[in-house]
């Protein structure tokens, strides 16, 4: 008890501050004291209590602490020197998780593992293990205060990775897979050169060498990815002798589960292919097989296992590696061998261990889904499942095929043996793992290959319907799964069965024990018999239909019957029997109420529109009590829902328009700012409906809309105008009301408002995109009133009458033709509301005028999204716009760049797509034009291409890297000096091209060409650190980026990183600097940081790095530590 009140108060105290000096040292001895005492769990609590004080000693008491555990490791009792070894652990847990420990941990680490290493080094094998153990917790928990040890550690490990000992021997080899994740490239050359030396002639130490292989594959499969081709060839080697040395089976299988590891890392397809191989020729490996062995006995090896032959891990780890391989990245490389390795699987389906055959099953079906078009032989596969048995092999069979089935690598012929497994599985459900297995390939069976089901339909009915009865809740719970897919496709093979079926489900319903998972899953197959055997259900109809509308007022499954009642509304072959359209009229009142409740609202409203589309005048009354109601909040979820259940009842009684108005349409007119995008698209439905439908209306309509809109307009260019103008407009889409309409629209543009002129603009607009101003006689002089005005939205009415009005186009093209950036903004809103079609016969007359250089270089980004407009809707036009980037003029060809940099985000595939690859060099050789102007527009579009069109533009890409490379350096020709004021600053022309290359370099390393440019990139990154700062800025993430796609090519720049990031840390703000500049050299400082914690991470034993940590510590200790991602 005062032991565990010890460790509490301990454990109040913050890591780092300090224990009372006067309690300090009897506190530490007494806790040395208990480690010794005779109670495990009174040592196990000191072990604890010990680790919570190593943050909060102070020097003195942790030289102690330190002393007596290392005299612990020396002593000859075993058990001392387990609680010894426990307490270096729970100290190293300890100070790694206090941030404030970092000094401790580095006094701790350099105090034990000399020590440590000479307890190794002394041959005394009681102490060895031990010491090994501690060193690699050591390895595993402080691996950066390690590092700087490792010349002292390898020796150690590599002379005793051969040690006669297996403890001692495994446990060195552990620790040198350990260091090898921190060493450094002098170390990691000695570790593998040493340490795999027994794999090159005179092979002395082979296993070992094997075994440390296999660590350092599982440890650092990243960094042993280069030699994988070496090391892959030299463990076939070792296979081969092996075979021709009699060597052990586990060394067969450490080879093979070396191989395993390695794929961790980034192999090459040739490197991949071999290992298949490998892998292929392990698979039929048995030393015990002879020619003259009894075939006739093959059934009987199923259940005999010799207990000392291992070779069946030897084969179990061929698979597993199979396994691997496909499940990898890049599987898709070996789909060619797939069929070999098929038929190498298939007779491991044989083997008589079941942990082999399980495995082996499991390799081929990754096969199948990786190589979906190789032509594998399932029929073989499907004959061999069938004399498997027991339970969980039987599952395990079961549910390969019902993944087989899903992948399509079942054929048709198979299907009499497969049903033969699912009814014999079936047939009996004490083993309910292959129960539910069969019933999942039910499942899959009626689903995929509904035709192997049709000869058994009638016994696989009343299979499912026994176990919809069963009393396990899985059980039947699948067994309703399968129902669905078993009615949608089978049943019509079988309709009687299937009706029985169906009384069983019902039957199911009735039981008390059925709870809403049962119903939801009987719902559903309910659902599915009627809709597609419809009145052959018979008599079981009325059932179904009662218990629906009973689990309708149920909140557990009212979603689900609401749903329900919608699909059988408008499915032809149930809509139309008598007992259904009863049941819909039974069901109304219920709807009514539910369409009232919010939880319910939107379900049972889209319920209510399909019932009363198919009841007609009969429903119309409910109808009219929910829209009489009145519409919720403009925001609900539930208004779009209301509106088409009101426009309906519209179309349906059209005399009750204007009860409709107002009571759904006049109360949401306030407020549409706040109503969203579907429910003000449900709205414009309604209003157009009830315009139609009584002349009356439209007016009243247009005068609410004015009403509301001069009540909320207190600033021009309001953010409700466009709702209101869409509002008009569907007020105008009956002709009967589009006369009267457009005479207040005119109003509102005489109106001396600006806001009640923006509404009118914008009303004209929509109203010229839906064609409807063809033929209006004030156009012409409401065009020139737009042109003159100054008004928001009077480029959006100009647009609106461009597209609708021929008369409208001449002075519109001719202010084109002279450049006049007026007319280009016209055009830009026009090109914003029009279709394609209406894109496709104004794009003649406009084209030639926007690639004229006067209006590139007036306004050369609208023209280029004007133009990029006009070729998406007809890339025809496209070879014309390529020719354009070889104009003399710049302005020209940075107008087409920007063109294509607008199409290049493209949301889908499109017929531009082969044209942009075709005519990708034209595009990247601009990457070098003579202009900066032009360097950036082609930067631009490369950068969007490489982010949304990458593959159209890779294979083009590599002959102009060295030009993108070339864009990141400091061009002194682009740099002038500007007077402000008194002061005479420079300012650099290149300095967006720059930070845009480099951004582009950044979705260039998201590519395929990651690996080949990461150097590349590196020396870019150099310069932009030694640039501006905010380049300097792009630059530490551009590093970080490229750190995490090719670390490796990162450790080899370290000396050419090391200076600028120096200089970055080592600069000081200026005493008078201004709040702007302190805050952006902050940023640049944590960037900085960032890339040193990373830098740290990838190479933690180099000088370099070691220089930059000592930098950033003495400015900011501890912030590596935070900064490091």
């Amino acid at each position: 008890m005062a032991l565990h009140d010890l460790a509490a108060s301990v454990q109040q105290v913050y890591p780092g501050q300090g224990l009372d000096a006067r309690i300090e040292p009897a506190m530490v001895s007494q806790v040395l004291a208990l480690l010794q005492d005779t109670h495990s769990d009174v040592k196990n609590l000191a072990v604890t209590t010990l680790g919570h004080l190593v943050s909060r000693v102070r020097a003195p008491r942790f030289a102690t602490m330190v002393e007596t555990l290392c005299a612990a490791l020396r002593s000859n009792d075993e058990e001392e020197r387990d609680i010894a070894s426990m307490g270096i652990r729970a100290m190293f847990h300890e100070l790694r998780a206090s941030e404030r420990s970092a000094d401790t941990m580095h006094t701790l680490v350099h105090g034990l593992v000399p020590f440590l290493t000479a307890q190794i080094d002394a041959h005394q094998d009681a102490r060895q293990s031990i010491a090994l153990d501690v060193l690699n917790d050591a390895l595993t928990l402080a691996p950066s205060h390690v590092a700087p040890l490792q010349a002292s550690i390898a020796p150690t490990l590599l002379t005793h990775m051969t040690s006669e000992r297996s403890a001692v021997a495994r446990r060195a080899i552990q620790g040198l897979a350990h260091l090898a994740a921190v060493s450094t490239l002098e170390t990691w050359t000695w570790i593998t050169e040493q340490g795999l030396a027994g794999l090159v002639p005179p092979f002395n130490n082979e296993a070992a060498s094997v075994y440390l292989l296999h660590a350092l594959a599982r440890e650092v499969p990243t960094r042993l990815a280069t030699q994988a081709a070496l090391r892959v060839e030299q463990i076939q080697g070792v296979l081969q002798r092996a075979d021709e040395r009699d060597e052990t089976d586990e060394l067969r299988e450490s080879c093979l589960l070396t191989l395993q590891a390695m794929i961790a890392g980034d192999l090459h397809a040739s490197t991949r292919v071999a290992i298949a191989h490998t892998a292929q020729s392990m698979l039929a490996y048995d030393p015990n097989a002879t020619e003259e062995m009894d075939e006739e006995d093959e059934e009987d090896a199923l259940d005999v296992s010799d207990d000392d032959d291992l070779a069946w891990r030897v084969r179990r780890a061929a698979c597993r590696l199979l396994s691997e391989l496909f499940a990898a990245p890049g599987a898709h490389d070996l789909c060619a061998m797939a069929p070999a390795l098929a038929e190498a699987l298939y007779e491991r389906l044989r083997e008589r261990e079941e942990t082999v055959r399980l495995d082996a099953l499991a390799a081929v079906r990754l096969v199948a889904r990786t190589c979906i078009d190789a032509p594998l032989a399932m029929h073989g596969l499907v004959e061999t499942l069938q004399t498997w048995r027991g339970a969980s092999a039987q599952a395990a069979a079961l549910t390969a095929l019902s993944e087989l089935m899903t992948c399509h690598a079942l054929s048709l012929q198979d299907g009499p043996a497969i049903m033969r497994m699912c009814l014999h599985a079936l047939e009996s459900d004490t083993h309910a793992a292959s129960y539910v297995a069969a019933l999942g390939l039910v499942r899959h069976v009626a689903r995929q290959a509904p035709a192997m089901a049709h000869e058994a339909a009638g016994p696989l009915a009343a299979s499912l319907a026994r176990a919809v009865l069963s009393l396990q809740h899985r059980v039947g719970l699948e067994a309703l799964y399968a129902c669905t897919p078993f009615f949608a496709n089978v049943s019509l093979a079988a309709p009687e069965p299937a009706g029985s079926l169906l009384e069983a489900i019902l039957a199911r319903c009735e039981r008390s024990d059925a709870d809403a998972s049962v119903y939801d899953a009987a719902l559903v197959a309910m659902y599915t018999a009627l809709c597609v055997m419809g009145e052959r259900v018979g008599h079981r109809l009325a059932p179904i239909l009662s218990l629906v509308h009973a689990r309708l007022s149920l909140e557990t499954t009212r979603a689900r019957c609401l749903q329900i009642v919608q699909d059988w509304a408008g499915c032809d072959a149930v809509r139309s029997l008598a007992p259904v359209l009863a049941c819909f009229h039974a069901c109304l009142p219920l709807l009514a109420d539910l369409a009232s409740r919010p939880a319910t609202a939107v379900e049972a409203l889209q319920a209510l529109h399909a019932v009363a589309r198919l009841l007609g005048s009969e429903a119309l009354a409910t109808v009219q009590q929910v829209v009489a109601l009145g519409p919720p909040a403009p925001d609900a979820s539930s208004l779009p829902a209301l509106l088409a259940v009101a426009e309906l009842s519209v179309q349906k009684e059209p005399p009750r328009a204007r009860a409709t108005a107002e009571a759904l349409v006049l109360p949401l007119v306030p407020q549409l700012a706040r109503v969203p995008p579907p429910a003000l698209l449900a709205l414009c439905r309604l209003i157009s409906v009830v315009a139609a439908a009584e002349e009356a209306v439209a007016p009243a309509l247009v005068t609410a809309l004015e009403r509301a809109w001069d009540a909320q307009s207190h600033e021009p260019g309001a953010p409700g105008a466009m709702a209101y103008a869409q509002c008009l407009c569907a007020a105008a889409s009956s002709s009967v009301a589009l006369p009267a309409v457009l005479a207040r629209v005119e109003g509102l543009l005489q109106a001396p408002h600006i806001a009640s002129q923006t509404l009118g603009y914008m009303t004209i607009g929509l109203l010229g995109q839906q064609g409807t101003l063809l033929g209006w006689p004030h156009a012409p002089a409401v065009y020139a009133q737009a042109a003159a005005s100054t008004v928001p939205g009077q480029a959006m009415a100009m647009g609106g009458m461009l597209l609708s009005d021929v008369s409208c186009q001449a002075p519109t093209v001719q202010a084109l033709t002279n450049g006049e950036a007026s007319a280009l903004r016209v055009l830009r809103e026009a090109l914003k509301l029009a279709s394609e079609s209406q894109v496709r016969s104004l794009a003649p007359c406009v084209w030639a005028p926007l690639l004229s250089a006067p209006l590139c270089a007036a306004a050369p980004d609208a023209t280029a999204e004007c133009v990029a407009r006009l070729v998406t809707d007809d890339a025809a036009r496209f070879f014309e716009l390529v020719q354009r980037m070889q104009a003399s003029d710049a302005c020209g060809r940075a107008m087409a760049l920007g063109a294509v940099r607008a199409m290049l985000p493209l949301d889908r595939e499109h017929d531009l797509d082969a044209a942009l690859e075709t005519c990708a060099p034209s595009i990247l050789q601009r990457l070098s034009d003579e202009e900066v102007l032009v360097r950036h527009a082609a930067v631009m579009a490369l950068r969007a291409g490489l982010q949304s069109r990458t593959s159209l533009l890779l294979q083009a890409l590599p002959p102009f890297l060295a030009s993108l490379y070339d864009l990141t350096r400091v061009r002194t020709e682009l740099q002038r000096q500007v007077r402000m004021g008194p002061f005479t600053v420079v300012h650099d022309d290149g300095l967006d091209l720059r930070k845009n290359a480099l951004e582009t370099l950044g979705a260039l390393l998201d590519t395929s060409l990651a690996p080949q440019v990461a150097m590349d990139v590196l020396m870019c990154v150099v310069r932009a650190l030694q640039d501006d700062d905010s380049v300097k800025l792009m630059g530490c993430l551009l590093l970080l980026h490229v750190a995490d796609v090719a670390s490796e090519a990162v450790r080899h720049a370290l000396p050419d990183l090391a200076p600028p990031l120096q200089a970055i840390l080592a600069r000081k703000v200026r005493e008078n600097a201004t709040k702007q500049e302190t805050e952006k050299a902050a940023e640049l400082s944590q960037a900085a940081i960032r890339v040193v914690g990373r830098l740290a991470q990838l190479d933690p034993a180099s000088l370099a790095v070691a220089e930059l940590l000592e930098r950033v510590a003495s400015a900011a200790p501890g912030a590596v530590r935070r900064a490091a991602p």
